[in-house]
């Protein structure tokens, strides 16, 4: 009984299910191999039957093709044979219609011409007779007038005035020349060229006319014998001439000065179109933003700097450079600054004359006092800073220092202590190699260390050449 075990009854389990396993797994791949088969005799066949498409189809297309050129032949044909009937009947009936339109505008031009020459003769007889008259009825009071400015006027013709008349006009036309390329033939530039062109012929003309220089060989010399009167009396009358353009000229600046319509406003704009920066702007001191990735100055004016302190008349002092900057923050808000590019001056900056909608942002600071309006001869702002200092608005209530003055007084106490007289710094910082100047805010904040790559500057200039960037831009 405990020897017994279970006999085999000749079927043995575990062979047949391995057995089945293995058949089952068998037939998969046979009908996998079978189907693969399969799709590729139905892609051989697809691309036989495609091939054969191909070729009747080419086969059709270059029949159509030959019959559709055959057509055009003989429609190219039947057209040459029409047009050249049609045009030998055109040429023949527009030969003669050509010819006698041609003789007909040859005889009205010619009459034409002989009217228009008939007028312009009849013309020139009028202006010759009226320009005879006025000349003859202006010499006599160009003569008394220069007889009566004669004791006046004979002084220009001295060495003693006419050079200084021709220094001061020399520099007039070479201010006017070199303006150019910064800010285009404006009115200041025309105003300028203007008044050295009179005073450079009132120091010139008098002297040539009496002799004491001799007249350019290049230039036809002046027949001072057939005009009325003696040359004396011509000379001293050009030089009133020249007198009263000059006070023109001097008047037309005092204009622009005084009113808010100035002569820019009335005299056209020879100026190439600027470049336009726009965008949000991001104020940096009273007279700089940012404005997309740009850096852009406002042009013609020039703000305290941000250190800079000015004095009341109670003798209170006050930060003039951080009003300023205030000041032009609220000008901009978030709306859309738009810059007409003057040029880029040797910092990067964009030097710029900007707008908020029809509001110049340079305006409107000198006018309240924040800024200062440059420029020597004719300041573009000048009528602007003459309102704030009647109004004795902000940097005119008081004693304020010009920010040049103020640099150069930072100037003068950095280079004390630093050395050799060099008091930029230059310092290695994380996001690269920036230079602090004198009047920076964060120049007390930084040295300059040994063994760390800071160096000392002379100039900005050097510093700018040798790959730094401010650290205020």
């Amino acid at each position: 009984m405990f020897g017994w075990r279970k006999r085999r009854d000749g079927f043995e389990w575990r062979e047949y299910v391995r057995t089945t396993i293995l058949v089952r797994r068998k037939k998969r791949r046979e009908r996998i191999e079978e189907a693969g088969k399969a799709a590729i005799d139905g892609l051989a066949e697809a691309g036989r039957r495609g091939a054969a498409a191909g070729r009747h189809g080419a086969a059709a297309a270059q029949r159509g093709l030959g019959q559709a050129g055959r057509r055009a032949g003989h429609f190219s044909i039947f057209a040459a044979h029409w047009a050249r009937g049609n045009f030998r009947r055109a040429a023949a009936t527009l030969v003669p219609m050509g010819k006698s339109a041609a003789q007909a505008a040859g005889r009205a031009s010619v009459a034409a011409g002989q009217r228009a020459g008939r007028a312009a003769i009849k013309g020139g007889r009028y202006l010759g007779h009226a320009a005879r008259s006025s000349g003859a009825k202006a010499a006599p009071v160009l003569a008394r007038g220069a007889a009566k400015l004669g004791p006046s006027l004979r002084t220009i013709s001295t060495p003693q005035t006419a050079m200084p008349l021709a220094i001061a006009g020399g520099a007039a036309v070479l201010g006017a020349v070199a303006r150019i390329p910064l800010h285009g033939f404006d009115a200041t530039t025309l105003i300028a060229a203007l008044i050295g062109i009179m005073l450079l012929g009132l120091a010139a003309f008098p002297l040539i006319s009496t002799g004491k220089i001799e007249w350019p060989s290049w230039l036809p010399a002046p027949k001072w014998s057939t005009l009325p009167g003696q040359p004396a009396t011509w000379a001293l009358g050009a030089a009133a001439i020249a007198i009263v353009g000059l006070i023109a000229s001097l008047l037309m600046g005092w204009v622009s000065l005084r009113s808010p319509v100035g002569v820019a406003d009335i005299l056209p704009d020879f100026s190439s179109p600027p470049e336009v920066v726009s965008g949000y702007a991001v104020s940096l001191t009273g007279d700089s933003m940012r404005i997309e990735g740009h850096v852009v100055r406002l042009a013609d004016v020039e703000a305290p700097e941000l250190t800079q302190t000015c004095d009341r008349e109670d003798s209170r002092s006050w930060n003039c450079g951080q009003s300023a900057l205030d000041a032009l923050r609220r000008l901009t808000g978030r709306a859309t600054i738009s810059c007409d590019v003057h040029y880029t001056d040797s910092s990067g900056r964009k030097v710029s004359t900007c707008r908020n909608g029809d509001t110049d942002l340079a305006a409107e600071m000198v006018r309240s006092g924040h800024i200062f309006a440059t420029g020597t001869l004719f300041p573009t702002y000048g009528s602007q800073q003459a309102e704030a200092q009647s109004a004795k608005a902000g940097l005119w209530s008081g004693s304020s220092k010009s920010p040049q003055d103020y640099r150069d007084e930072r100037w003068e106490a950095a280079s004390r202590a630093a050395p050799d007289g060099c008091p930029i710094k230059g310092r290695v910082l994380s996001g690269g190699k920036v230079y602090i100047l004198p009047w920076s805010r964060s120049y007390d904040k930084y040295s300059v260390r040994d063994g760390r790559g800071d160096r000392w500057f002379c100039s900005e200039d050097e510093a700018i050449s040798d790959g730094w960037k401010s650290l205020d831009s």
